[in-house]
């Protein structure tokens, strides 16, 4: 699989170590999904990501409820598989 067909999908991308992550996905050729709390705070890193030429939509979804991300990955992704790797514990407490 190619990195033009890849989504990478950053939780906490709206600002901070989170952004930088998602903007170097970006820039690494990956669509990016950049996920926080707060829907439009993950404006700013998708209108950068897109000015630099790279593809990234904003999701809003607390990651501490599992079934909410997933609901919303699977809307905004509609027809895309979306797969947990392997040993994912998000959702659970302490994680």
């Amino acid at each position: 699989m190619s990195e033009e067909s890849r989504v990478a999908i950053v939780t906490g991308a709206a600002r901070g170590i989170g952004a930088a992550t998602a903007r170097r996905l970006a820039a690494d050729g990956m669509a990016v999904a950049v996920v926080d709390i707060e829907e439009a705070a993950t404006k700013e890193t998708v209108d950068a990501i897109a000015g630099a030429g790279g593809r990234a939509l904003g999701v809003g979804a607390d990651v501490s409820d599992r079934d909410q991300v997933e609901a919303r990955l699977r809307r905004r992704f509609a027809g895309a598989a979306v797969h947990r790797p392997a040993g994912d514990r998000s959702g659970q407490p302490g994680c």
